[in-house]
């Protein structure tokens, strides 16, 4: 398995999915080094970025992407309406790749993981998730 998919066809509504839910099912991951890339909103994300959209979704695009912590991604979460598309990617001390979670023009959420059982932990959040293709992310600084 290379990483699950939840979303289109669109599951049940008592199953619907967003940031949260997908952080939910994975669970804390406040130890790793999260970068952003390629992200839109359509939402309020100040409350986590005071600079607002347009500067936010610039810093995305460039290489490297944009720091940002767990609790960032928790407070975006609550606070942003719609993630359409980001790459979160949780990096651990040796700069590579632990867990991805890409959202992907508003009608997916994709799970990519170096750790086989959160594939159990999401597929038991989100019966739903189908298996993809989905290539590792490469390790900081690649």
């Amino acid at each position: 398995m290379r990483a699950l998919m939840i979303g289109l066809p669109r599951p049940p509504s008592d199953a619907w999915f967003d940031l949260g839910k997908v952080m939910q099912a994975v669970g804390d991951r406040s130890a790793l080094r999260w970068r952003l890339r390629n992200a839109e909103f359509n939402g309020r994300i100040d409350p986590v970025w005071p600079d607002g959209v347009p500067v936010v979704q610039d810093r995305t695009m460039r290489p490297g992407g944009l720091p940002l912590s767990w609790q960032d991604m928790q407070h975006l979460a609550i606070t942003c309406q719609q993630i359409i598309d980001g790459d979160f990617t949780g990096y651990d001390h040796a700069d590579q790749p632990q867990l991805k979670l890409l959202a992907h023009d508003s009608t997916c959420w994709i799970v990519w993981s170096a750790d086989p059982t959160d594939y159990e932990q999401v597929i038991a959040a989100f019966p739903h998730a189908t298996e993809t293709d989905e290539p590792p992310p490469l390790p900081i600084g690649a």
